[in-house]
C-alpha cells in the first residue's frame, strides 16, 4: 500500500467466487507457467503490476488503470470473479483515499472486539496500561477457560497494525497466552477499554513520504518480575 500511495497508483480489489472449488489436481505440481511467459524479457520494463493475495481476496495496483482492467479481465476468464471496485475495505482494514494519500483504520474491527469482550458499557480509560502494572506468571488464579483470552490477545495483535499506541501493552499481555491468569485478563480488558475510546484512530500514508523502512525498539532495566531481565518492545514502519 505504501508503494501505491507514494507512486499515486490506483488500488482495486477482487474476490474469487467459490475459490476452493477450482482445485482438480490429482498429483503434485510445483509450477506450471501459463502460455505467454516465453516473450522477450524487455517487455517486463513496460510497467509494474503488484498483486496481493490472501486466500481468495485479491488487491491489484498498477501504474496504469487500463492495465488493472486488463488483468481483471484475464483473471475473470479463468475464475468466477467479483469486482469490488477501488479499495475501501480489506481483511478488517478500512481504507479512505484523498489527494494527499490513504488513511487506514480498523474501526469496525475494533468495535467488534469491544463487543466480543462484553465491555461496551464499561468506562473508557485514557492509557493502554494501568500505571506501574507488571503482571507476573504467578499472580492471581489461573483462568479456567483460556480460549477467550487467547482470542482477545490475537485480535489485539492484529489491531496494532493501525493502533501503534497499544503495541507495548499488547506485547506485555501476549507473554501469558500459554497460561493466563486473572490479572492478565484484567489487563487485556483495560487495553480494550482504551481501544473503545480510540475507535476512529488509524494511520495515514502520505503520497509525499519516501519509501523508507524504519524500525524502533526500546528496553527497560530489569523490568520483568519473573526473570529480572529487561522487557523489550519494537515496531517497524
Amino acid at each position: 500500500m505504501v508503494v501505491s500511495v507514494v507512486k499515486q497508483w490506483a488500488i482495486h480489489q477482487m474476490d474469487v467466487k467459490n475459490a476452493f472449488l477450482h482445485g482438480e489436481l490429482k498429483e503434485t505440481v510445483y509450477m506450471k507457467p501459463p502460455l505467454g511467459y516465453c516473450t522477450d524479457l524487455q517487455l517486463w520494463k513496460q510497467g509494474v503490476t503488484i498483486l496481493l493475495f490472501y486466500v481468495d481476496d485479491i488487491l491489484i495496483t498498477e501504474d496504469d488503470i487500463e492495465g488493472i482492467s486488463r488483468l481483471q479481465q484475464l483473471l475473470s476468464e479463468s475464475f468466477k470473479m467479483k469486482d469490488l471496485g477501488p479499495l475501501t475495505y480489506f481483511l478488517g482494514l478500512e481504507v479512505n483515499r484523498n489527494s494527499r494519500g490513504y488513511f487506514v483504520n480498523q474501526q469496525k474491527y475494533a468495535a467488534d472486539l469491544v463487543k466480543l469482550a462484553n465491555l461496551s458499557d464499561y468506562k473508557i480509560v485514557d492509557t493502554p496500561l494501568e500505571l506501574n502494572l507488571k503482571p507476573s506468571k504467578d499472580d492471581g488464579s489461573p483462568l479456567e477457560d483460556t480460549t477467550l483470552y487467547r482470542q482477545l490477545v490475537g485480535s489485539l495483535i492484529y489491531l496494532t497494525m493501525t493502533q501503534s499506541s497499544i503495541f507495548y501493552a499488547v506485547q506485555i499481555v501476549s507473554q501469558f497466552v500459554s497460561s493466563p491468569r486473572q490479572p492478565c485478563l484484567s489487563a487485556v480488558h483495560w487495553i480494550i477499554r482504551y481501544v473503545r475510546g480510540t475507535l476512529p484512530h488509524g494511520i495515514f500514508f502520505s503520497s509525499s513520504s519516501p519509501i523508507h523502512l524504519m524500525a524502533y525498539a526500546d528496553a527497560d532495566w530489569a523490568g520483568c518480575p519473573d526473570t529480572d531481565g529487561p522487557q523489550l518492545a519494537g515496531v517497524s514502519s
